[in-house]
């Protein structure tokens, strides 16, 4: 429920007002991803572009959001990563 005190009315005309509102109420129906795709701030083994020794392996490197629940691509590009990393410093990843 939302609250709304008795001036309201002269409450709705401050931004403020509707900034606290948007960032209590405000959602998504998706999963949020894509935000550091692969190509565009890191490259194909989820190194970040310009910046050394920093990887990103979660849902955030997808190029696209899926159609679909994220658990399972996350898990993917998390294995993947690790792999990535121990051949790159010669560990056995099995």
């Amino acid at each position: 429920k939302v609250f709304l005190p008795k001036d309201a009315g002269q409450q709705l005309e401050r931004r403020d007002t509707w900034e606290r509102y948007l960032r209590g109420y405000a959602t998504t129906n998706y999963h949020p991803t894509s935000s550091c795709s692969i190509g565009k701030v890191v490259d194909s083994s989820c190194k970040v572009m310009d910046v050394a020794g920093l990887r990103i392996a979660d849902a955030s490197v997808f190029p696209n959001i899926p159609a679909g629940n994220t658990q399972a691509p996350c898990i993917m590009v998390g294995e993947k990563v690790a792999d990535m990393v121990g051949k790159e410093h010669s560990l056995n990843t099995t």
